[in-house]
């Protein structure tokens, strides 16, 4: 019976520890007051429920060993449904989603799936919209960490 239970916790730590890490995302209001707090640039992930190209992006791009751990290191990471119920605020003004992601953006916003760059406290953006896969993105990430 030992040997079984110790069988037992040896598969299920392992099992733990081989576990895909994956990207810590925050709400719009968290991740924002996170930047800010932390001096961090910000990683806007702009999606919908329904983008079949948002889902694999998800899937393909940010579950990538190599991405996840960058943006999760360098950038506070928000998804971002446009198409999300209610007001979000930013500089104490009350915007629906897609007001916010226009405002963000310079009115530059011309669809999803759009990764946007974001300096919480200059404001400086970059907006990459469309699909990218792992080798494409991985080059922004180096990029801006460092500069907007």
């Amino acid at each position: 019976m030992k040997k079984l239970i110790a069988i037992f916790f040896t598969v299920f730590i392992a099992s733990s520890l081989g576990q895909a890490q994956e990207i810590e995302w925050y709400s719009w209001k968290d991740g924002y007051k996170l930047a800010k707090e932390e001096n961090k640039k910000m990683l806007v992930f702009a999606q919908t429920d329904w983008c079949h190209w948002c889902k694999r992006m998800e899937d393909k791009t940010f579950n990538n060993d190599e991405i996840y751990p960058t943006i999760n290191n360098d950038f506070i990471a928000i998804k971002f449904n446009v198409e999300q119920k209610g007001t979000l605020k930013y500089e104490g003004k009350e915007y629906s989603a897609m007001e916010l992601i226009s405002k963000l953006t310079n009115n530059e916003f011309r669809g999803i799936p759009a990764t946007l760059f974001f300096d919480a406290k200059t404001s400086d953006n970059v907006l990459e919209v469309g699909f990218l896969t792992p080798e494409e993105l991985t080059p922004l990430l180096k990029k801006y960490s460092k500069e907007i």
